[in-house]
């Protein structure tokens, strides 16, 4: 419900718990862990989200590495599920198996303040950080009730959720483009030294790429890179996305080359947002061309799915006539903190009537209506800022006390 709310659920159980007096067993097999990933790529899952995983770097089951070849292989209609594996709660200085496959996004837990939480397994192969510790969730003994619980089991379907979001802008996307977004636009945070270089990007041991973003994740999903690519003769084709990037080398993705629309070709691009032909983008002469950019509705379900600016919901305010444009309220949120005199300045277009300051556990821990506010008592980490305005609307962003 936090991450994708939308979502519709496959539920798949791989083992059972059994209480015997104060202890609770969990009892599972290699074959039923095998049948569920197989079950849920054939059922049609986008995203399989796992929190388990075996404590080793690898349980000498084949099998194993093949049915999670197959779901990356043959789900999705070829572009492969998207798999989510928690890297284990040891503490130890690897990652568990099958989390370190090279066919799944291996997730961990970080802290309230931006560290890497003391029981999640950290080590080669892990790929980003969620939310980890003291996460409000539902209870399975005793069932019906919710508690707070700590884990990397937690941490995981907040990653899932984001593929989920992912996929929702742009379904074309592969399994391991997917999990490239994911890591290309995580936070880097500020604890660590991010040294180690990879084609997604820095890397630490501690914490992957860092924690995941899933704003940012968004709005990479809904770009389209073009480069080394050429329309033939008699092609005919829209090229739709969000937004396009055309050119010899709009990714660090190899092989580089220009975009070349040929001769006896007729190639559009049509965008909702922006179009950028970079150098190497060309036209030969005899071609038929055309880049526009498509402006949505206020109703549109193709307009941005996340947008910089927090956009009051069309259909609370009374219809004038059917041929005119709705009118969008449109509230700008910004948060200033200065970590000279620990005050962080909040502002926004509209007038403000309370403002809470959160822990990313969800936590109150300071309300005020006071826009500028001294944050001198709060400790160093990540922070959830939620304001409501004079006409009701909620507006949210973070911040990082230093």
């Amino acid at each position: 419900m936090g991450i994708a709310p939308d979502s519709k659920m496959i539920l798949l159980r791989r083992g059972y718990s059994v209480i015997l007096g104060t202890d609770t067993l969990f009892y599972s097999t290699n074959e039923w862990c095998i049948r569920s990933l197989r079950i849920a790529y054939q059922l049609g899952a986008d995203v399989i989200s796992n929190s388990w995983s075996f404590n080793s770097t690898h349980n000498n089951f084949t099998t194993y590495d093949a049915v999670l070849e197959e779901a990356v292989t043959n789900g999705r209609n070829g572009k492969g599920c998207v798999i989510v594996f928690s890297t284990g709660n040891q503490s130890k200085t690897f990652i568990n198996y099958p989390s370190n496959s090279p066919y799944t996004i291996a997730v961990g837990a970080m802290d309230s303040l931006g560290h890497r939480a003391l029981f999640s397994n950290y080590g080669d192969c892990l790929d980003v950080v969620a939310p980890g510790e003291y996460i409000y969730t539902t209870q399975i003994i005793p069932y019906g009730l919710y508690c707070y619980s700590s884990g990397t089991s937690f941490a995981c379907p907040m990653v899932a959720g984001i593929a989920a979001l992912i996929l929702s802008v742009n379904p074309d996307l592969t399994w391991s483009e997917v999990r490239s977004i994911i890591r290309k636009t995580a936070y880097k945070l500020p604890y660590y030294s991010f040294n180690t270089a990879y084609p997604d990007g820095t890397w630490n041991p501690q914490v992957g790429y860092g924690l995941v973003n899933a704003y940012e994740a968004v709005k990479e999903a809904r770009r389209h890179y073009m480069q080394n690519k050429t329309y033939e003769p008699g092609t005919s084709i829209i090229e739709y996305y969000p937004e396009i990037f055309a050119g010899y080398s709009v990714t660090d993705a190899v092989p580089y080359g220009n975009v070349v629309v040929k001769s006896g070709s007729n190639v559009t691009f049509k965008a909702t947002d922006k179009i950028h032909l970079k150098p190497g983008f060309r036209v030969e002469r005899g071609a038929t061309f055309h880049a526009y950019i498509e402006q949505p509705q206020a109703n549109s379900t193709s307009a941005p799915a996340f947008m910089v600016k927090k956009t009051k919901d069309e259909n609370s305010a009374p219809q004038e006539t059917a041929d005119k444009k709705q009118m969008v309220k449109v509230e700008e949120f910004s948060l200033f903190p200065n970590p000279v005199t620990n005050v962080l300045n909040v502002q926004s277009t509209y007038g403000l009537l309370q403002i809470t300051i959160y822990s990313l556990s969800g936590q109150p821990v300071l309300q005020t209506t006071k826009t500028e506010i001294d944050v001198s008592s709060l400790p160093s980490g990540i922070y959830i800022v939620r304001a409501i305005t004079v006409d009701g609307e909620q507006l949210q962003s973070k911040f990082i006390k230093q």
